[in-house]
């Protein structure tokens, strides 16, 4: 069976729900022969940051990145995961400080807090996140999803506003501040392993982000004809 691709970033995602146009396949193809079309929408534009394989920064075309983010797809590559909650909105109350995921109560806290009383942690926790939630529908990652393993690969996808933390309840909730937000990669993992954001070995005793991918390392699952075996996953 085809199945047409298109890029699933913050931006695009954010624009496209609202009007219906974002139809994003059941699952990438496994072989080039199952892969009819590749669409990169038209309002993938401007640049980014990314990081290179030296954990340098970069800045490159978001167009550039999408091609060659589907075209691996094309080739029987997979995400490093699946099961970010997106698009979702996030509202706010007060008094007292409150938020909510598309209606429902959640806790959130920031990624790297002090030892405080309750009542001051509630306090820093509001001063720092406060009116600073987007508008618009984001995405929450998850652990071994989307945005998980090596951060230097570029079928990772990058820049959550939150994510829901390793051994969390279904109400946990942590918000990445803007600076501290990861990047998109520009070449290809060997591993499932997590880097950067993702490791296991953070200073600080901080945990990983969102944790080693689920899948295999993605250049060993490149099929460049269906007449070869299907890698492992």
């Amino acid at each position: 069976m085809a199945h047409a691709h298109a890029l699933r970033d913050e931006a695009t995602l954010a624009r496209s729900s609202a009007d219906n146009r974002f139809d994003f396949p059941s699952r990438p193809p496994k072989s080039p022969a199952e892969a009819e079309r590749l669409v990169v929408y038209s309002d993938v534009s401007g640049t980014t940051v990314a990081i290179d394989e030296n954990s340098q920064e970069v800045t490159i075309a978001m167009v550039t990145w999408a091609v060659a983010h589907e075209m691996l797809h094309a080739l029987g590559v997979d995400h490093h995961g699946s099961g970010n909650r997106s698009p979702v909105r996030w509202t706010q109350t007060d008094p007292p400080w409150a938020v909510s995921e598309d209606g429902s109560p959640i806790d959130v806290r920031l990624e790297s807090e002090p030892t405080l009383p309750p009542y001051a942690l509630a306090e820093l926790r509001k001063a720092r996140m406060a009116g600073n939630f987007p508008e618009e529908p984001f995405t929450v990652a998850v652990q071994h999803g989307e945005m998980s393993g090596d951060e230097h690969c570029l079928m990772r996808y990058a820049g959550a506003w939150a994510y829901v933390p390793a051994g969390g309840g279904p109400r946990n909730r942590v918000y990445v501040l803007p600076n501290e937000r990861d990047h998109a990669g520009t070449g290809l993992c060997t591993s499932r392993e997590g880097t950067g954001h993702n490791s296991n070995h953070l200073p600080n005793g901080l945990p990983s982000r969102y944790g080693e991918a689920s899948t295999n390392g993605c250049a060993g699952q490149i099929r460049v004809s269906d007449a070869e075996t299907t890698p492992a996953r």
